[in-house]
């Protein structure tokens, strides 16, 4: 593999755009490898933020029955545990608003490619697996691989990794509990492109990490825009495990 950074430099320099600014992209850090060479252009930026209905979060009434069930405000929720809080209060204690079922967490279970991603995007990495330094991790990236240099040498504990370590296990088991307790039915059959009417339903509390591609659909017309055409629902960073960690 020749880095990209080498080749613009070198034989691919007379097929590379003078006045290409590669400075100028999101995200170089994340195509640059451990050497300090860039591998690729950044070609999307898929962020990765805890979605919620402000609306309901604002509710007198639910903001009182939450403090009187939890002990602290509804508001959002900086660790899972409160997040556990939230979709169980939605679930079990709301369960209804004008007539209709609500539930508080949405998420899919099928077994297909885009599962695997919805953990490497961030799932693993959130509960805590990985280390902290750019682009991913390192030496353990946040996919829980061990890096040397740029090469994997190992993803389980045994070989270095993290892949099925503590942070790694409890973000599965905690996964699928939720799945089973606090989403909609079905969730578990579910792939990425078949969930996401879910929350256009109007009928999720909050999800806990939520890919910005799914924005246009939740601007149309429908149950989580209000009638001036502004958003039900507002973003805010993910909550992060017991075992995470800053970088």
């Amino acid at each position: 593999m020749v880095p990209l950074s080498d080749f613009m430099a070198g034989e691919g320099k007379a097929v590379t755009l003078p006045t290409l600014d590669v400075d100028d992209f999101m995200g170089k850090s994340f195509t640059t490898g451990p050497d300090g060479k860039l591998y690729q252009l950044p070609d999307q930026q898929f962020a990765n933020l805890y979605w919620f209905r402000y609306d309901w979060f604002k509710r007198d009434d639910f903001k009182k029955q939450f403090k009187e069930i939890y002990g602290y405000e509804l508001g959002v929720p900086v660790n899972w545990s409160a997040y556990e809080d939230i979709a169980e209060f939605f679930t079990e204690h709301v369960r209804e608003i004008n007539g209709k079922a609500v539930f508080g967490h949405n998420d899919y279970g099928k077994k297909a490619p885009d599962l695997g991603w919805r953990f490497t995007d961030a799932w693993l990495s959130m509960a805590g697996a990985g280390d902290k330094g750019i682009p991913n991790g390192k030496p353990v990236d946040e996919w829980g691989i061990r890096m040397e240099g740029c090469r994997p040498v190992g993803a389980t504990v045994a070989r270095g990794g993290a892949a099925n370590g503590p942070a790694a296990k409890y973000a599965l088991r905690k996964y699928m509990e939720w799945l089973r307790k606090y989403a909609p039915p079905g969730s578990l059959g579910m792939d990425f492109y078949t969930y996401l009417p879910f929350l256009a339903n109007g009928s999720v509390a909050q999800q806990i990490f939520w890919y910005t591609a799914f924005v246009p659909s939740m601007v149309a017309p429908g149950p989580t825009v209000n009638e001036d055409g502004t958003p039900k629902w507002r973003m805010a960073p993910s909550p992060h495990g017991p075992i995470g960690k800053k970088g």
